[in-house]
């Protein structure tokens, strides 16, 4: 095969789509058999991307075969290189051992280099199974080349005596001892800090106030993106939007693009980039930057209702906004950093009631059980 097609259509009245993201993509030949051991075994390590920045993510995959025809326990061991470590909550296991092995452990690897499963089942009849994890560099980590390989201990019978042998992966796609990942020296930025503020519930027909506070100790960014999603029921407030400095000095060259996603019925999306196209990005400023813009409540009609146990007309809707900052920048440091900034706000409707108490007309304010 010569040629990839991907064909990809969209309902966006703008010409910009953002409901697709093609990265860099890697095509590889069938890889060669991996050796089966004189116990029945073979096992293999691959790594998703060989060339890379100190600033990204490194996939690796495992493949383990038992040729047995029983079922086999081992305990699987990969000690990262120094400067690696194991990312957190990334271990994908096989499904035979994520629900039905209740004998399998795994260490607590989440930032160290040592990633370890005990009572790792394979299953026999050559069957194989595949475990998944992700690893990082530390912010000292030089350039140069990374390898090393994994391994799997397993109880076996040599000359009629039970003894416990080990077996080193070799590389997936070369058979080699260890896959090897060249890695460049990438500039690493600091985190970017978004704090969403928002009240503390709301009111039908509410003009709802959102304001993202974003902090970047970085160089400016460019080519930024936000979308925010939020509950159809909702309206943007028309003229709310506005970006602005730490000294509240409006930021030029940034516009609100308002779609939807192209469900039916219309999912809105509020986007904010570099033109009112929405071709390109803006550019985050270094320092402290403001977003804001207003969305309206529906009508109490229009909330989706019941009674509560005291007979109260009460609303059970949540406003979720959900955020996403991307960016069409090539560094693959600064990506690293934007990919954490999503997140999302959730804003409960709240009944609130005020009762006078003394000719003073002061009063007290109490919330009803939601």
């Amino acid at each position: 095969t010569s040629e990839i097609l991907i064909r990809y259509s969209t309902s966006f009245q703008t010409p910009r789509s953002r409901d697709i993201f093609i990265s860099p993509i890697t095509v590889r030949a069938i890889p060669p058999p991996t050796p089966v051991n004189e116990d029945g075994f073979s096992f293999a390590k691959q790594v998703n991307v060989r060339e890379i920045t100190t600033c990204e993510p490194v996939d690796f995959s495992f493949f383990i075969e038992n040729t047995n025809c029983d079922d086999r326990y081992v305990q699987f061991l990969d000690t990262l290189p120094e400067y690696m470590y194991w990312e957190p909550n990334t271990l994908v296991l096989d499904t035979t051992n994520a629900m039905h092995n209740g004998k399998i452990a795994i260490n607590n690897y989440a930032g160290s280099r040592l990633l370890r499963i005990d009572s790792l089942m394979v299953p026999g009849g050559g069957s194989r199974i595949r475990l998944r994890a992700t690893a990082r560099f530390e912010d000292n980590a030089p350039a140069g080349i990374y390898d090393n390989r994994a391994m799997i201990v397993y109880d076996a019978i040599e000359n009629s005596v039970p003894i416990i042998k080990e077996l080193h992966s070799l590389d997936r796609e070369t058979l080699e001892l260890s896959p090897s990942i060249s890695v460049g020296e990438g500039e690493k930025q600091e985190p970017i800090t978004v704090d969403v503020m928002a009240p503390a519930n709301y009111r039908e027909n509410n003009e709802i106030t959102i304001t993202y506070r974003i902090d970047n100790p970085n160089p400016p960014i460019t080519d930024m993106y936000l979308d925010v999603d939020y509950n159809e029921t909702f309206t943007y407030v028309m003229n709310s939007f506005g970006m602005t400095n730490a000294a509240n000095q409006p930021i030029s060259g940034v516009y609100r693009v308002t779609t939807d996603d192209g469900e039916d019925p219309p999912v809105p999306i509020l986007t904010i980039a570099g033109d009112v196209n929405g071709n390109t990005g803006f550019i985050l400023p270094s320092g402290v930057s403001y977003i804001t813009f207003k969305l309206k409540a529906p009508e109490y009609d229009g909330l989706v209702s019941e009674l509560d146990d005291n007979g109260v007309f009460v609303t059970k809707e949540t406003l979720v906004i959900f955020h996403s900052f991307s960016s069409e920048i090539e560094d693959p440091c600064a990506i690293d950093v934007i990919t954490k900034m999503s997140g999302e706000r959730q804003i409960p409707y709240g009944s609130i009631t005020h009762i006078k108490t003394n000719r003073n007309r002061t009063f007290r304010i109490f919330r009803r059980r939601q």
